[in-house]
Parts: C-alpha cells; structure tokens; sequence
C-alpha cells in the first residue's frame, strides 16, 4: 500500500510539473506570436486613442490612454469638450475625476490595486517569471467559438479592504492563433468590486512589429458595459510626465 502511496503522489507530482510546463510554452508562444520578447523589452511607453462606446449611458466618446513602464498612466474621456480622466497615476498617488470634473484622490486599496498594474505593461503576463508570478494551464474552453487554452496567472496579492488577497487573472489564448481573446479577473476594489470583469479582445493588428487588439469589449459579470475600438497605437511615444500628476482642484 505504500508503495502504491508513493507511485500515485509521484504520478500527481509529474502531472502537475507538465501542466506547468505546458503553461509556461503556452505563453512562451504568446510572447514570440505578438512581437517577440526582445522587440516587447524595449517598449518604454504605450499611447492609445480612438472611441469608447458606454453602453449604459448611450454615448459614445473619445478616449486617449497613456502609461509607462515606471507605473504612470492616465486615462481620459472627452465629454462635450471637457476632459474627465477614469483613472490616472504618477506612479504613488492614483486619482481621477468625481462627478464634478474635479480631481480626486482614490483610496488606499485603489491605489495599491492600480500600481500594482504596473507588474502587466506593456501586457499581462510579460516576463512573467520575473515578476514572480505562476502560471498554470486549466485546459481548453470555447470563447465565442475560439478553442482557447485557460490559464491561471496568480500574481501579487492585491487589497481588499485594507487585506492582502489572492490575486488571480484567466487568460484564453487562442490555441492556434496563440493570442489572448479573453482575460478574467474579480475586481477588487472601486464601485464594482467583488464583479467578474472580462475584456474580450478582437481585430488585433500589428503596429511595428507588435500586437494590438484594435477592439476590446468590457463585460461585467457577462453584460456589456463598454467597448473601446482604437483608432491609433503607438509605443514609445514622447509623453509629458506632467499630465500623470493630480493637478490641483
């Protein structure tokens, strides 16, 4: 009986070492698919700009988005020629807009929670070993009729309420494409905290070299809330670290 003990622990061990394994080439392929891990390292700074369409309020917006690899980022929406910024970080203090057009710091669990951000530029899972994060491959399900091959990414801890907790993000990378057409997560703190938040990428495009979903569609808990469609990509663009700063109200 021991020895069966002993052969079923390490046929569970070996398995589990597999799956790893698997995981880790799963997004190995990914890296090299959307540009390449050399081509990736030198990206220093992102810029994004094109339409956001909110499918609660009816409208539909201009949005430009900025972030580097020092953890700055910001991200505004044009309402009848004024700027409101859904969030925004100079890479310590994270604010954005209140309902007023005024800037206004985020709490303690936001902010930890958006800086933690940085580990994902200029992607989720970039360098993800070095990062300390884990991977492990869940199998295969159909996204929208894409085979994709689940992956659990489990991170940092992020905070809720003011408490360390598991952070864990679904990747579904297409199995013959080898690019991401899913990404899960539990968001964590904010108005939608504690709501499955799922960002569907489509019409990915390649902008020197690199990888981009030209149309990413946000789901909270499985409705549509938003769906983002750029009209231009770029990388390393020149950014003024001035406009990541909370300017006074």
């Amino acid at each position: 009986m021991k020895k069966v003990t002993i052969l079923i622990a390490l046929v569970t061990l070996s398995f589990a070492q597999v799956k790893a394994q698997s995981a880790s080439e799963i997004m190995a392929d990914y890296t090299e698919v959307s540009g390449g891990q050399k081509n990736w390292d030198q990206v220093k700074s992102f810029e994004v700009s094109g339409m956001a369409k909110l499918i609660t309020q009816g409208m539909e917006l201009p949005f430009h988005r900025v972030m580097d690899q020092q953890g700055r980022q910001k991200t505004t929406l044009q309402i009848n020629g004024m700027e409101y910024v859904a969030i925004a970080s100079d890479g310590k203090t994270v604010w954005g807009s209140n309902s007023q057009l005024q800037p206004e710091a985020k709490g303690d669990d936001e902010t930890k929670n958006t800086i933690l951000l940085t580990d994902d530029f200029p992607f989720p899972g970039h360098n993800w070993a070095a990062r300390g994060y884990t991977v492990q491959l869940m199998g295969t399900e159909s996204v929208e009729g894409v085979d994709a091959y689940k992956i659990k990414i489990t991170k940092r801890p992020q905070w809720v309420n003011g408490k360390e907790v598991e952070n864990v993000v679904f990747l579904y990378i297409d199995t013959k494409r080898k690019l991401p057409v899913l990404t899960e997560s539990i968001v964590a703190s904010g108005p939608n905290q504690g709501q499955l938040m799922q960002a569907y990428n489509t019409d990915y495009r390649a902008v020197n070299g690199l990888m981009y979903p030209f149309v990413i569609t946000m789901k909270y808990d499985g409705e549509t809330f938003q769906v983002l469609t750029a009209k231009s990509v770029k990388w390393n663009s020149e950014i003024d670290e001035q406009v990541y700063s909370m300017p006074k109200k």
